[in-house]
């Protein structure tokens, strides 16, 4: 390939694809993965936990993007609200009135104080 002038565009690709198949022949093969992690999470209080049959984000809290699962974001193309925890059973099924969406009713804080 050296010897090619650049010019000869057909020979250089001839020669780099080539190349490439000794490289990828001859190169050793080393496994770079990392083990997977359990990380469970309950649904008995919270639900929308991002999961195996709805990825929508990573689950686990040490990733920077972890806020997004407590608060979920707006979709950049249809401005959605997607994902984001929410009471166990608060979702409230708004199809059956035409919307045909899920919706979080307001569901005032309530602190119980001892005493």
């Amino acid at each position: 390939m050296g010897a090619t002038p650049p010019e000869d565009e057909e020979t250089n690709v001839a020669l780099f694809r080539q190349a490439a198949e000794i490289l990828f022949r001859d190169m050793p093969t080393i496994p770079m993965v990392q083990a997977p992690a359990l990380v469970p999470f309950s649904s008995s209080y919270w639900e929308g936990w991002p999961s195996a049959a709805n990825p929508w984000n990573m689950p686990v809290s040490w990733w920077a993007t972890f806020n997004i699962v407590i608060t979920g974001y707006p979709d950049p193309e249809t401005g959605e609200w997607v994902g984001g925890i929410h009471p166990a059973g608060s979702l409230v099924n708004l199809s059956v009135v035409g919307a045909n969406r899920w919706v979080r009713p307001y569901l005032p804080f309530v602190s119980i104080a001892p005493g």
